[in-house]
């Protein structure tokens, strides 16, 4: 898990990186938000997604896997034991619940990236995102941990130039979203958690002077 402190005039904002899906990391950042105690806890979900996460807790339901899923899964696990929903996620929801903190979605919601996906997934994209689903699979990750594991994953993904472009318009979205809450946060810490493999780039791009952020 990383950490980053980003000190802006309006507020201290930390961002958090985590790797999906293992249940040390989940068990991790618990600890982290404990001893950060932020106001706001921001999340690298859409809207639909931390609302489902929210009702999860209250009624455990069974989670849909796609195939890349469950491949990611499997790779992983060398690493640890994993879940799904994400740990990461599961107790970050969890934690802005049990401390009636307030919890902001950063994603794109359902509609914007079904628009996106239409926009940037053609045919000849579909087709090799299928196909390499068999060679991952079969590829022998060496990664030495987690952390590493998931960039190369990504990158493997990131290979079919539409969903590059669909991940970017995510980290566009997540890094516009802080700004906003960046400028109105009046003082108040803010806690950033994410998937680790976009944590570098987030970090890139707020570090940017004067980001601007477009409300809304």
């Amino acid at each position: 898990m990383r950490i980053e402190e980003i000190d802006f005039k309006e507020c201290k904002l930390f961002l958090i990186g985590g790797v999906r899906g293992l249940v040390s990391e989940g068990e991790e950042l618990t600890k982290i938000l404990g001893d950060l105690n932020p106001d706001i806890l921001a999340v690298s979900m859409s809207p639909e997604e931390t609302e489902g996460l929210k009702y999860f807790l209250k009624e455990p339901f069974k989670v849909g896997l796609s195939d890349y899923d469950i491949i990611y899964g499997s790779k992983l696990s060398r690493f640890g034991e994993v879940m799904v929903p994400p740990p990461i996620f599961i107790n970050a929801v969890k934690y802005a619940e049990e401390g009636s903190k307030e919890i902001i979605a950063l994603d794109i919601d359902e509609g914007g990236f079904a628009d996106s996906y239409v926009k940037n997934i053609g045919t000849r994209s579909l087709i090799k995102h299928s196909l390499r689903k068999t060679r991952l699979r079969k590829k022998n990750f060496n990664d030495p941990d987690a952390e590493q594991f998931t960039v190369t994953w990504q990158k493997e993904i990131e290979k079919i130039k539409g969903f590059s472009a669909l991940q970017q318009t995510r980290i566009d979205e997540i890094v516009n979203g802080l700004g906003v809450l960046v400028q109105k946060s009046d003082g108040k810490k803010i806690a950033a958690v994410m998937e680790l493999e976009i944590f570098d780039q987030v970090s890139r791009e707020l570090a940017r002077p004067e980001p601007v952020a477009k409300d809304p």
